[in-house]
């Protein structure tokens, strides 16, 4: 798993010194066989190195051909998971009483899960939907009918992107 713009590398070993190595990769269509290039570097080496992977490159798969002597292998594949991450965090909101506030958060991937919270005493606990509170798992969070009882308030949003968690920094209605 690498965050997007992120970097690491997938490595092997083989016995023999003088082996050839290509990378290869799929996305779904079969696989094909990788040149340096644009965020990819070692596609004849033992070690494929990625650095600023887009959140498109998700869920790509990689195996190598190795050619060692008259022999030829390929090993197994490896699934690449890039994570999105959160672009903007929830501001403070000021409001009168008995009106409506939002708070939000942008995360880069469009299939991000969210989950806003409230800090309960010296714990956050998960809010659900109800007649004040809409869009618990949306990117935002809407307040209706705030009252002096919500003074003071403050708020976060939990993102889940393709096994990766974000928290946003909290906000103080």
């Amino acid at each position: 798993s690498l965050r997007s713009g992120g970097s690491g590398s997938i490595s092997l070993l083989h016995s023999d010194a003088l082996a050839r190595y290509q990378w290869q990769s799929s996305q779904g269509s079969g696989f094909t066989n990788l040149n340096d290039g644009t965020g990819i570097t070692g596609v004849t080496s033992g070690v494929l190195t990625f650095s600023n992977m887009p959140l498109s490159a998700k869920n790509r798969r990689y195996r190598c051909i190795i050619r060692t002597g008259g022999c030829i292998d390929t090993t197994d594949e490896v699934l690449l998971t890039v994570c999105g991450t959160l672009l903007s965090h929830p501001k403070d909101q000021t409001v009168k009483q008995g009106q409506q506030t939002i708070f939000s958060i942008r995360h880069e991937d469009p299939d991000a899960i969210f989950q806003w919270q409230i800090l309960s005493g010296n714990a956050f606990m998960n809010l659900l939907d109800n007649q004040q509170y809409f869009g618990v798992r949306n990117d935002s969070l809407i307040i209706l009918n705030t009252s002096r009882a919500d003074s003071g308030s403050v708020f976060r949003c939990l993102s889940e992107s393709h096994g990766c968690m974000d928290t946003s920094k909290t906000a103080l209605l």
